[in-house]
């Protein structure tokens, strides 16, 4: 009976893995394609992205140099102490 069993299992092929080509890595195949822009509108998108982004950047960059300038200031005042 044993015998029959393992016989079997030899008999069986694994199953070969599928090609890479089958797989969707992430849902690219779901996604729209870029859209197709002019010169002209390209340099109005990123003008818009800048406008967007640069403020919001320059306020977290001005913060966090405030916060390093405020550890050091407290850092100086308890070694005078």
């Amino acid at each position: 009976m044993a015998d029959s069993f393992t016989s079997s299992l030899q008999n069986k092929k694994s199953p070969e893995p599928p090609d890479s080509s089958e797989y969707d890595f992430g849902g690219e195949s779901q996604l729209p394609p870029p859209p197709v822009l002019s010169e002209e509108d390209e340099r109005k998108l990123w003008r818009k992205i800048d406008l967007r982004l640069m403020p919001i950047l320059c306020l977290i960059y001005l913060m966090s140099f405030m916060d390093r300038d405020e550890y050091h200031s407290d850092s100086s005042e308890i070694r005078e102490s």
